[in-house]
């Protein structure tokens, strides 16, 4: 990896929405070709949760779908988050959509923040590994959903800049109130399962 990959996780990680929002007003010197990024560390993060046999759905169950968009998403990281990206910037246009940023400008902002997450899940093999045997897969699961999606949130709130925009604010936490309600309903049986 060169210096650029490096660069660009530690941007990612300290301060991602400005440092998105530079890249593409065009200071990419330092950056690295996010779509090159997003192929490489998915593709990292395909074969250590294949080899490993890491589950990333927090209610997987095999029969729903017969297993197959799970098993897609689980061998193909890289595109399962590209069409992610594909989505989640479909959905800020619309929302963001008097903030002046085209689709394109939005999906570059989603790669980036992929890449950070899929960053993250490379980052939580080794502490999956060593508390897999105690019977925690569950809420590890949720713990890195939880920060992926609260990450999401944190890159918006730099990217859109919304500290002083009232109007911003109101849609990025009530974006945030609709995941959290998503998962607390999707959830529900799995942590009625644990319980049981």
């Amino acid at each position: 990896m060169d210096r650029g990959y490096l660069h660009t996780i530690k941007e990612l990680t300290i301060r991602p929405g400005h440092s998105i929002r530079e890249y593409i007003q065009g200071k990419r010197s330092n950056h690295s070709d996010p779509v090159m990024m997003l192929i490489i560390i998915g593709g990292l993060c395909s074969i250590l949760y294949n080899h490993y046999h890491i589950k990333t759905m927090a209610s997987l169950d095999l029969s729903t779908f017969k297993g197959e968009l799970q098993m897609f998403s689980l061998k193909f990281f890289a595109l399962a988050f590209l069409g992610y990206s594909l989505i989640l910037s479909l959905s800020d246009y619309l929302i963001f959509r008097y903030k002046g940023y085209n689709y394109f400008e939005l999906f570059v902002m989603n790669i980036f923040s992929c890449i950070e997450i899929l960053s993250l899940f490379i980052f939580i093999v080794p502490i999956w590994l060593l508390f897999s045997s105690y019977g925690i897969e569950t809420y590890l699961r949720s713990a890195v959903i939880f920060l992926a999606w609260a990450y999401l949130v944190f890159v918006r709130y730099q990217f859109f800049n919304v500290a002083n925009d009232k109007r911003a604010k109101f849609r990025i936490w009530a974006d945030a109130l609709a995941i959290l309600l998503l998962f607390t309903v999707a959830g529900w049986k799995t942590w009625q399962n644990m319980l049981v």
